[in-house]
């Protein structure tokens, strides 16, 4: 089983449009395609919700999406996909849960920062004062605040009665003030 806080990931209906190409572009190895790819989201996104308020229904509502924008190949959009999301808290990235991928794509990072990151990460340790600058540099992208909103993956190794090797996806809402505490927002077998 694996649970990472779904603000980790690049939110398609929220961030900067640096940062949508920033992720195409590391993720195809193609700078062309994530400078062309990225206006295409954003146009979406306005064709979709127009000048809707805040409290409509955002455009994207499945990454499953990505697939219906014009003019973008399939095997790049497999490419990044696994490092798109709809649930960040404000569109900035929670850089305790992303992925290398994502935190690669923030416009104008040093590899040097993204090591720091990552170093971070993996000792957990993100009370230093090189991270609370470097997040301070990239406010406008980055947060280290924790969200509400989890992405679930489940792999079934052994079971009696399920079939080996089944694989769930869930994304849920933690609600501690609810009477449930949390909901099922998607799931997929």
């Amino acid at each position: 089983m694996k649970i990472r806080d779904a603000a980790g990931l690049s939110d398609r209906n929220r961030d900067e449009e640096e940062v949508l190409a920033g992720l195409i572009e590391h993720t195809t190895e193609s700078a062309d395609t994530g400078k062309n790819a990225s206006p295409q989201f954003i146009q979406w996104r306005n064709s979709e919700v127009g000048s809707a308020e805040a409290s409509q229904p955002a455009a994207f509502v499945s990454v499953a999406q990505l697939y219906n924008i014009k003019d973008l190949d399939p095997k790049a959009v497999a490419s990044f996909r696994p490092f798109v999301g709809l649930y960040s808290k404000d569109g900035r990235i929670n850089i305790t849960a992303a992925p290398d991928e994502v935190i690669a794509s923030i416009p104008d990072i040093k590899p040097a920062e993204v090591d720091m990151i990552t170093d971070a990460r993996n000792r957990n340790d993100w009370d230093n004062n090189n991270i609370k600058d470097l997040v301070d540099n990239y406010d406008d992208y980055v947060t280290l605040d924790p969200s509400n909103v989890f992405s679930v993956d489940l792999n079934l190794v052994q079971t009696s009665e399920l079939i080996l090797g089944t694989h769930l996806s869930a994304t849920i809402i933690v609600d501690k003030a609810g009477d449930i505490p949390f909901h099922v927002i998607s799931r997929s077998w």
